[in-house]
């Protein structure tokens, strides 16, 4: 059995409504319920402080779970809303379950799929994340607001494909299992595999210019929406 948690808060400072908001015909959060469903998830619960996400979690046959008030902050963290939720269903230990943010609205079911089958065909593996991989040279910003390189030296400029395969955690999902979870008390519980996705499927919606990119991807049919629930 599949199960996914569908963390969605109704208040958000960087944009108002986020999770209802719209990315050509459905909202972030009709998107994100569709797409599981594709993927081959069951069982679907919506965690919300909000009573119109609930009423469109549950025309969508999702299942609300309503969160309260002290986890529905700006600095809420993830795990609280995660514990929340083991506390309120009630799981086999072994249960696999996997967090969406549906603020990553192009993230494909195929990946979410993908990511399920790594953890059903090997016990030894323990978590799944997505990451957007690259070669890329990268610098950090010290206390001083000044820029130091990472992976490289300011000496040596090493062909892009020597420096080494890095990735970015895109933050589209996490698929744990609930044993290796209550363990480490981290959605990221050791051993850790991951899902390779696209520049596209790593875009996370985090303020208007995000959320006006993703709309005129869409309207330009660069993404038709359907692909978005493929299951390739």
């Amino acid at each position: 059995m599949r199960v996914a948690l569908i963390p969605a808060r109704g208040g958000s400072k960087g944009i108002l409504r986020k999770n209802l908001r719209q990315i050509g015909s459905q909202s972030l959060l009709e998107i994100g319920i569709q797409k599981l469903k594709v993927a081959g998830v069951e069982n679907i619960y919506v965690s919300t402080d909000d009573e119109e996400i609930k009423s469109v979690a549950v025309d969508l046959n999702a299942k609300p779970i309503l969160r309260p008030t002290e986890i529905s902050t700006d600095v809420a963290s993830t795990e609280s809303v995660i514990n929340h939720f083991l506390e309120k269903t009630s799981f086999e230990s072994n249960q696999m379950i996997l967090v969406h943010q549906i603020t990553s609205p192009f993230l494909t079911s195929h990946s979410i799929n993908d990511a399920f089958q790594i953890l059903e065909s090997d016990e030894s593996v323990n978590s799944v994340i997505s990451i957007f991989l690259g070669h890329q040279f990268e610098w950090e910003v010290n206390t001083a607001g000044l820029c130091e390189p990472i992976n490289h030296s300011r000496n040596y400029r090493p062909r892009r494909q020597e420096l080494g395969l890095r990735g970015v955690e895109t933050g589209g999902f996490y698929l744990f299992r609930k044993s290796a979870y209550l363990a480490s008390a981290s959605r990221f519980p050791e051993p850790t595999k991951y899902i390779s996705v696209s520049r596209l499927e790593a875009l996370d919606i985090d303020t208007p210019e995000d959320l006006e990119f993703a709309q005129q991807v869409v309207a330009r049919n660069l993404q038709p929406i359907g692909a978005i629930h493929e299951n390739r």
